[in-house]
């Protein structure tokens, strides 16, 4: 018999960690940063930015507390007026199709914007170029109307977002795929938004406040930046006593200590590392009898599970990072991300939470002695390690991060590690991050 009054959950109810959050998730904890976005949706005007490293919660507080919005999920092949064709897909309207309606019979001439090709029913498909026209015979009394939007025009666009949208916002997701040429021409358009006025959400993964205004400086109080910051141990301790008390379990407090330790204060690899936990004690929803989850070899396990699905391939990642971007350099790179990996390795997490001071990476970029970097160049390397100059050649592909291991915020004057990844593999003891990266040889061409 299950205890009195108490709901059957199943375990993706309590640790799942899914794009979207369930219906009933006793886990699920409302953070400062929660209340602040609540506010500002239901009580101001601007844009609103959210921004942090990966899995922890951005989408779920939008999925929970934003009333009502469209979704589009940012292409690192997008150009602005592909955003805004994307934008206005999710409105229903339909960009270089035609709609079908009833009419008088008579010839229609349409004026089309880009290289488009039209499958017209009853005729022959036809290819329309830019500023060409189509001439249209109708059939019988059926009618064609082409939805003319010049995607080169913002206005245009948004007087059309604005005709439909009513009181939705967009919600723009993974905006740090965009190339930054991308994310600065959009960010000029924000401010027309809010004439309208259409508000738009901006999610990404980095670690600076001013990030949109540093794009264009018209946006000045005109977003509200929303941190979703890292977990503390009371909130991922809170997750484990809800959770817990939801399957009807106990969870040994030494294990949990160790998980909270290799999380990274990041709530999906803690999340992850509970629901692996569980599972391999055969926990699969709420326990009729309650249930002790003491058994220190399988949390070993659930921990080399989680080091393989997330560390390992953040590892690899910093070889691709460290590697130098042109031939005869003297691997200036190289030796930031040798010293970054120094730092933290020395360094408590709590302090490496709050941001790596960058004068502590230049000293210590400094104190090699093969070659030595002016500061000047040394800031300037650092400003680029989260764009697309992370795009290196390896073994004939390119390959690009598209989510920054770290972010230099030159308000702060800190670097901040953003992979929680990183963070995690600091305190798993199986790598010793200052050794992590091979030869200079290797990495310097």
């Amino acid at each position: 018999m299950w205890p009195f009054s108490q709901d059957v959950y199943s375990l993706e109810d309590i640790y799942g960690i899914g794009e979207v959050p369930p219906e009933d998730c006793p886990t699920y904890i409302e953070r400062k940063a929660h209340k602040s976005f609540v506010y500002t949706v239901q009580h101001e005007k601007q844009h609103i930015v959210v921004y942090g490293a990966s899995r922890q919660g951005k989408s779920w507080l939008i999925e929970k507390y934003c009333p009502n919005f469209i979704r589009v999920g940012c292409d690192a092949k997008f150009t602005r007026e592909s955003l805004f064709k994307a934008m206005l897909h999710e409105l229903n309207i339909k960009v270089g199709s035609l709609q079908r309606g009833k009419n008088s019979e008579k010839n229609n001439e349409l004026q089309i914007n880009g290289a488009i090709q039209l499958q017209l029913p009853l005729f022959a498909k036809s290819d329309l170029k830019a500023g060409g026209k189509a001439a249209i015979k109708k059939a019988e009394n059926e009618s064609f109307t082409y939805v003319n939007i010049d995607l080169e025009n913002q206005s245009e666009v948004i007087t059309a977002i604005s005709e439909v949208i009513g009181d939705k916002f967009i919600v723009l997701e993974n905006f740090h795929y965009l190339e930054p040429s991308v994310q600065k021409t959009f960010a000029s358009s924000l401010k027309e938004f809010l004439y309208y006025p259409i508000r738009v959400v901006i999610v990404g993964v980095w670690k600076e406040t001013t990030k949109l205004v540093s794009l264009a400086s018209d946006l000045t109080n005109r977003v509200e930046p929303i941190d979703i910051g890292d977990w503390t141990k009371d909130e991922l301790l809170e997750i484990v006593s809800n959770g817990d008390k939801a399957l009807n379990t106990y969870t040994d407090s030494a294990i949990i200590e160790k998980f909270i330790e290799h999380s990274g204060r990041n709530v999906g690899i803690f999340k992850s590392l509970m629901k692996n936990y569980c599972k391999l004690h055969g926990v699969y929803q709420s326990q009729k009898k309650k249930t002790i989850l003491s058994d220190h070899s399988l949390a070993d396990e659930a921990l080399e599970k989680s080091y393989q699905e997330v560390v390992v391939p953040a590892l690899d990642r910093l070889h691709k990072l460290a590697r130098s971007k042109k031939s005869g350099g003297k691997g200036l790179r190289y030796y930031i991300v040798k010293s970054l990996l120094e730092i933290m390795t020395e360094s408590d997490i709590d302090k490496l939470v709050d941001g790596i001071l960058v004068n502590h990476v230049i000293q210590k970029v400094q104190s090699n002695k093969e070659v030595k970097f002016q500061q000047q160049n040394i800031k300037q390397e650092l400003l680029i390690l989260h764009t697309r100059e992370e795009t290196v050649a390896s073994e004939g592909t390119a390959s690009t991060n598209f989510i920054p291991l770290f972010y230099f915020d030159q308000g702060k004057d800190r670097v901040f590690i953003v992979e929680s990844a990183l963070l995690a593999a600091c305190r798993s003891g199986k790598v010793d991050l200052s050794n992590v990266l091979g030869p200079k040889t290797i990495y310097v061409k």
